[in-house]
């Protein structure tokens, strides 16, 4: 019996890693060396015609229906907005209210009809439900102001700790980028304006919530619960970075929350292959260890000087990365 030809394998292969690829399970370098290794025994020009296939099939008519795509889902919500503006004012509470939520399910609406199973389709598809995730935001926040009595801490709690519930029905129904952002930014809301409903004085364990949830998404993502891994190591390590700087008291803990955060992000990115939390470990060192150095010393010559310090122990600890072995990234997006 014949073998059959590379070509014919490479086409449902190429398909499959294509699937792959938008799902976040693989990245595009990764499916086209997986097409390179399959084709084999010098079959270079099927090998080639393998990775054009999957990293080059968007070509230009995909990405100009994707870009199409996108403006027509901005443009349809902006002509909805505005035509919603010019008598927003006269619109009693209801109506508004009705407005909006039949803009979050238009949105959401779109979303199914489309039933995409990849590419610019699916792309469209994330954009459409991460605004319809916006605009249950925006009705359950105008419903909030107009019936209940609430104060903007609980108010804005309520609202994200809907929108969180919501998203995360979106996100396991389609586990793409957008649907995660809009999960993460809903849940790190309302945990954080939580903190403060409870009570105003926990003003300054705002950052300790935000970079709790960081640390929590990193894990999540290492476990592979949380998809596209990609997107879940780099929302986790930017809340990671960021948490400690927004505790607006004058204290010294949150500046050697973010060094020791850096260094660890440096450290996990090392034992998990994700060069995304070494980027981001690096940031997080740049930004926090100028301002506790300065915190401490003051402005005294002891503040350069551990500032220099600081800079050579990091070009050592490049030169260290440097010399290792690249792995297995684990950063897949």
């Amino acid at each position: 019996m014949a073998a059959s030809s590379p070509r014919t394998v490479a086409s449902p292969l190429a398909d499959a890693l294509e699937r792959a690829v938008d799902r976040g399970v693989i990245t595009p370098e990764q499916a086209t060396a997986i097409v390179a290794a399959e084709a084999g025994h010098g079959e270079v020009s099927a090998a080639v015609a393998g990775a054009d296939e999957v990293a080059g099939h968007r070509g230009v008519g995909p990405l100009v229906a994707e870009a199409l795509g996108y403006v027509g889902v901005a443009l349809a919500t902006i002509a909805t907005i505005l035509v919603a503006q010019r008598s927003w004012a006269e619109l009693e509470p209801w109506a508004r209210v009705g407005l909006l939520a039949l803009l979050s399910v238009g949105l959401l609406a779109l979303g199914l009809v489309l039933r995409p199973s990849s590419g610019p389709v699916a792309r469209v598809r994330g954009l459409a439900w991460l605004l319809s995730v916006v605009a249950l935001a925006a009705t359950l926040a105008v419903a909030g102001e107009e019936y209940l009595d609430l104060v903007p801490e609980r108010l804005t709690a309520a609202v994200a700790s809907t929108c969180a519930l919501y998203a995360t029905v979106l996100w396991w129904r389609w586990a793409r980028t957008l649907q995660q952002l809009a999960v993460f930014v809903a849940v790190t809301v309302a945990a954080s304006t939580g903190v403060v409903a409870v009570d105003r004085s926990l003003t300054v364990f705002v950052g300790l919530t935000v970079w709790s949830i960081g640390v929590a998404w990193i894990a999540l993502t290492w476990g592979q619960v949380v998809r596209p891994l990609r997107a879940g190591y780099v929302l986790g390590a930017i809340a990671v970075v960021i948490g400690p700087r927004l505790s607006f008291e004058e204290v010294l803990w949150p500046l050697a929350l973010g060094v020791v955060s850096g260094v660890l992000l440096i450290v996990a990115s090392m034992v998990l292959r994700a060069p995304i939390l070494l980027g981001a470990g690096v940031v997080g060192l740049f930004i926090h260890v100028p301002l506790a150095v300065f915190e401490v010393f003051g402005d005294t010559l002891g503040a350069p000087v551990s500032l220099f310090i600081t800079g050579v122990v990091l070009v050592a600890v490049a030169l260290v990365l440097a010399r290792l072995r690249p792995g297995r990234q684990g950063g897949s997006s």
